[in-house]
């Protein structure tokens, strides 16, 4: 079951991480490759990064945005 303070915990990171730069805002006439010097490996990572923030932010806006109409009629 989710506790009160789990939702707590997991809102606080859901904002912290959705409040980072993903490499787009701070590079928008850059490519991944261009940041990483080629490196795959480093590409992936920032690959990931620009992931779990893009994926935080979509929560965020969930958490900020309406009641679903599903809720609403219930």
């Amino acid at each position: 079951m989710l506790s009160n303070a789990k939702l707590a915990k997991i809102l606080e990171l859901i904002e912290k991480k959705s409040q980072l730069k993903t490499m787009s805002d701070s590079h928008p006439d850059s490519n991944v490759f261009d940041i990483s010097g080629g490196n795959y490996d480093d590409a992936y990572g920032l690959g990931v990064d620009d992931g779990e923030i893009s994926f935080a932010r979509e929560l965020q806006n969930i958490v900020d945005g309406p009641e679903p109409a599903s809720v609403i009629n219930a």
